[in-house]
């Protein structure tokens, strides 16, 4: 974007950001290819020919949960476009994890199913969250096909 981000560095100095998130944390670039956070981070200027860029994008950005970045910084290149980099992929990774719910998955689970002479093995899978040494109860239905053979 067409933005600009100031945060407070930890001497509490005002200081340019890569970009922020919507907790108002900011990314500073370390100089190295890494990345610092800082508090209190905003944006504090953006403009197109045609639009505001803080009303139409950044702020669009931050009131649904998402970030917003200042993209001079990875057009710059070497260290500054690293730090971006590291900055953008970190977050993006917190909000893929903070938007995903975990999938619930049974405890215990069916792991394979046999036919044997005397009947039908069903060997029990257990996730870890069930007292293997507690008596628990399976119970299977059967589905039987019918077939139709052509009759001459």
């Amino acid at each position: 974007m067409n933005a600009r981000f100031v945060c407070n560095d930890s001497e509490g100095k005002q200081v340019s950001a890569l970009g922020m998130d919507s907790e108002h944390t900011g990314y500073l670039a370390d100089g190295e290819g890494g990345y610092q956070t800082c508090s209190n981070a905003r944006a504090t200027w953006g403009h197109t020919n045609t639009t505001s860029t803080l009303s139409s994008y950044v702020n669009l950005a931050l009131d649904s949960g998402g970030a917003a970045w200042d993209l001079n910084y990875l057009r710059a290149g070497g260290k500054m476009a690293e730090s971006f980099t590291e900055a953008l992929i970190a977050i993006k990774v917190r909000e893929i994890k903070e938007q995903l719910p975990p999938t619930p998955l049974p405890d215990l689970y069916i792991s394979h199913v046999s036919e044997q002479t005397e009947g039908i093995a069903v060997v029990v899978g257990n996730r870890g969250q069930v007292d293997v040494n507690t008596p628990y109860q399976l119970a299977l239905w059967v589905k039987m096909g019918c077939h139709q053979y052509p009759s001459n």
